[in-house]
């Protein structure tokens, strides 16, 4: 093993529910979005997030340890799960062929995105690796002050971003709305989010 520890097996299967669930959900998400109905998605987000927060705070305080990091995002993405896959979703048999290059060419610009995402969301941990030794104090101070910094302004893009997509896409025939829109809404984000972040 390239790491000598037990527990990460577990550890992993706990971190692996989340993504398996997004992945399961997504569609029920995206016909939530398309009836226009945030609320639902709002609730459910606030949900997930007091119940994460509660149980992380409990297992720490009772001495779980590193799961008390993975088992309560494990828990906020079953209920995320259960609530989703209760909504209908309208299926329609039809292949629609001539549709699928703009399937193809969306697809591979969304894989795009999420890669610089990656790119962006871990590249500071890789760099971190190069300046710090792994026993440095710093980088827990580093990731302790980062992950508190996200906790504020990842609920905000989250909603943002769920009340966008179906905004913008109201304006696909006018490119230049859809530019002017989502630029007010970066810098309303970015005028709240930053200082809150500093706080």
């Amino acid at each position: 093993m390239a790491y000598p520890a037990p527990t990460l097996v577990s550890v992993l299967a706990f971190l692996s529910i989340s993504p398996t669930i997004s992945g399961l959900t997504c569609v029920h998400q995206t016909s939530l979005q398309n009836q226009v109905k945030f609320k639902l998605l709002s609730l459910l987000a606030m949900a997930g997030a007091a119940l994460q927060a509660v149980t992380t705070v409990f297992m720490a305080r009772t001495g779980y340890g590193v799961y008390a990091l993975v088992v309560p995002g494990a828990l906020a993405a079953v209920l995320r799960g259960v609530v989703l896959l209760t909504v209908p979703i309208p299926i329609r048999f039809a292949l629609d062929l001539g549709e699928w290059k703009y399937l193809v060419r969306d697809g591979i610009l969304s894989l795009a995105t999420q890669f610089l995402l990656l790119v962006a969301s871990q590249g500071d941990f890789v760099l971190l690796a190069f300046l710090f030794p792994p026993s440095s104090s710093a980088l827990g101070y580093l990731a302790f002050a980062f992950t508190f910094s996200l906790a504020i302004i990842t609920p905000l893009v989250m909603n943002l971003g769920s009340v966008l997509l179906p905004a913008l896409g109201q304006l696909r025939g006018e490119p230049e709305r859809q530019v002017r829109a989502f630029l007010q809404a970066a810098d309303k984000l970015a005028f709240i989010g930053i200082p809150l972040c500093l706080l």
